[in-house]
């Protein structure tokens, strides 16, 4: 009986080196310094922190850190999120979806010209030296399939580009894992150019409904639908091979008008954690999004730049991106937030 309790422990070692006895779960940027997200954390048992960080250099060698009067309080946060045993990734938007962020002075050259490559060795590496310690996980470009699937011929110079933040990063603390994430559904075409510049594979999965095409909610949660999503999980582990995965977005919009619902929403929370576990050797950690849903117009306006001004006047799109939350734009917590926190209780043995 030992013996098989050892085994089964050291099953649950992760890449990092450590065993782990459960997934961290997050939930969108939570937790802010602020109260509320602290109550968000504590009831929802969550252990995973995923941001967004921009390529902040307003001119070339001025690094915009957000620091007021010599502290940096980000900073500070997440050293105190490590501490409380989080997870804690960081997204840099050099490539956002369909869109990409470089400085303005050189916006308009290739990801592999030396400069932007100089450039961005130097960003970086003050980057690493400043909120390394702080961070577990670095990861170059969200969801990259987006952006390259419409600029094929940039594909080849951003490897190389992930080439030398790979190195530079580990050659800065060697203990940062690095990635990229890649929508769960287009692995198969992406990850195995860029796998060998990442520890691991980042990626964001969002159940299917009737935003471009009908495909009802209600597909992801049958086994002997194509659509289902425990099919398309187990895919993106096979792609990531040897390699550990880590979800920085996982989400189930509610709204009627794409085919969807709150109840669609809650179910699919369940059979998602009890797709978790015997996973814990494969996933670095689990990220909802998002914690309420969003304003309609107000993300419309909100997300001028950063996507196809094609989609943001679609509205399907747009209640797809509107009600992704657990918790209604009132404030009424949907029925899918009270078994997100039943559900994350019991993964943890939490009674």
């Amino acid at each position: 009986m030992l013996r098989f309790v050892i085994l089964l422990a050291l099953t649950c070692a992760t890449a990092f080196g450590v065993e782990q006895a459960a997934i961290p779960i997050g939930l969108d940027h939570v937790p802010h310094p602020k109260d509320a997200d602290e109550q968000f954390a504590r009831e929802l048992n969550l252990s995973y922190k995923t941001d967004l960080a921009p390529w902040a250099e307003s001119e070339p060698g001025k690094f915009d850190w957000p620091a007021q009067a010599g502290q940096d309080k980000y900073l500070e946060h997440l050293k105190d999120l490590k501490r409380r045993g989080f997870l804690i990734s960081e997204t840099f938007t050099v490539v956002h979806m369909d869109q990409k962020h470089l400085p303005l002075d050189i916006f308009d050259k290739p990801f592999n010209d030396p400069a932007v490559l100089e450039r961005w060795e130097k960003f970086l590496t003050a980057w690493v030296t400043r909120y390394g310690e702080a961070v577990d996980c670095v990861i170059i470009g969200n969801e990259v399939n987006s952006y390259f699937g419409g600029h094929p011929k940039e594909w080849k110079p951003w490897l190389e580009f992930m080439k030398r933040s790979y190195a530079v990063i580990h050659r800065v603390r060697p203990a940062l894992k690095v990635g990229t994430v890649i929508k769960a559904e287009e692995c198969e075409n992406y990850w195995k150019d860029c796998q060998s510049y990442c520890d691991f594979l980042g990626v964001t999965y969002y159940a299917p409904n009737s935003t471009f095409v009908k495909s009802p909610t209600s597909q992801a949660l049958d086994p002997k639908n194509k659509l289902y999503f425990g099919r398309v999980l187990d895919g993106v582990l096979r792609y990531a091979g040897a390699k550990p995965v880590l979800f920085t977005e996982v989400g189930c919009a509610t709204a009627p008008e794409i085919d969807s619902s709150p109840e669609l929403q809650a179910q699919f929370i369940q059979e998602l954690f009890k797709w978790m576990r015997g996973k814990e050797s494969r996933v670095l950690g689990m990220s909802w999004l998002s914690v309420s849903d969003w304003n309609l117009e107000g993300t419309r306006e909100n997300l001028q730049g950063n996507l196809d001004p094609k989609l943001l006047r679609d509205d399907r799109f747009l209640h797809y991106l509107t009600s992704l939350g657990l918790i209604y734009e009132t404030g009424t917590p949907k029925l899918g937030y009270g078994v997100f926190k039943a559900e994350s209780a019991a993964y943890r043995g939490k009674k």
